[in-house]
């Protein structure tokens, strides 16, 4: 009798101390999982490269509208310096010098302006809304800008202006040949001449016209 009641307690004390060991911890929560950039619709979403164009149209600043600019064949500067000058010859009058037949009107002349600028001026009809593009060159040195008609010439021409201080005229200094080009128009090569430079110098000195 003695001994059931020991089993019994023994059998109670081992339930009871079962029932207050610690069990297995709960497992942790998963941690969300991220999604891929541009995959879903959640925060961590891409943002679509169509919503970012629409937000930033309007905000870039606006190009040059080159409509009215005339853009033809591309010109060959060193095919046209291996031209020959053309036949002609320099003539300084009082408020130019310019170059071209004997007995007729220049074809090219060099004036002094306003601001340090050289003005240009070629013999060639252009549309007086589509200015063309322009290459003077010179040895090595070149310099570009558009020709524009002239519509007080009393013959077809155009103009272009050019900083007075433009390498290209310290390179038509002695030179053979110079190009006073047009894109679209055939080429004019003119010799370098003392006369020239003579004119460029004395827009480089603020004189206007020629000394």
């Amino acid at each position: 009798m003695i001994m059931r009641h020991t089993v019994s307690a023994l059998a109670f004390s081992a339930a009871l101390l079962a029932a207050c060991e610690p069990g297995e911890p709960d497992p942790a929560p998963a941690p969300p999982v991220k999604p891929e950039a541009g995959i879903g619709t959640g925060e961590n979403s891409a943002p679509d490269p169509a919503d970012v164009m629409s937000s930033n149209s309007g905000t870039d600043a606006p190009e040059e509208d080159m409509s009215n600019y005339a853009s033809g064949t591309r010109i060959d500067v060193e095919a046209a310096l291996a031209s020959p000058a053309a036949s002609g010859e320099w003539v300084t009058k009082p408020n130019w010098t310019g170059f071209g037949p004997p007995d007729s009107e220049a074809a090219f002349m060099v004036r002094c302006t306003e601001f340090d600028m050289i003005e240009l001026t070629r013999a060639i009809e252009i549309d007086p809304a589509r200015p063309v593009p322009a290459i003077i060159a010179a040895g090595d040195r070149t310099e570009r800008g558009y020709w524009k008609a002239d519509e007080d010439a009393e013959i077809p021409a155009a103009r272009l202006e050019i900083y007075a201080a433009s390498p290209v005229f310290d390179a038509m200094s002695g030179a053979d040949t110079i190009g006073i080009l047009a894109e679209g128009q055939p080429a004019l090569i003119v010799p370098g001449d003392p006369q020239l430079d003579q004119q460029v110098k004395a827009c480089r000195n603020d004189s206007p016209g020629t000394p």
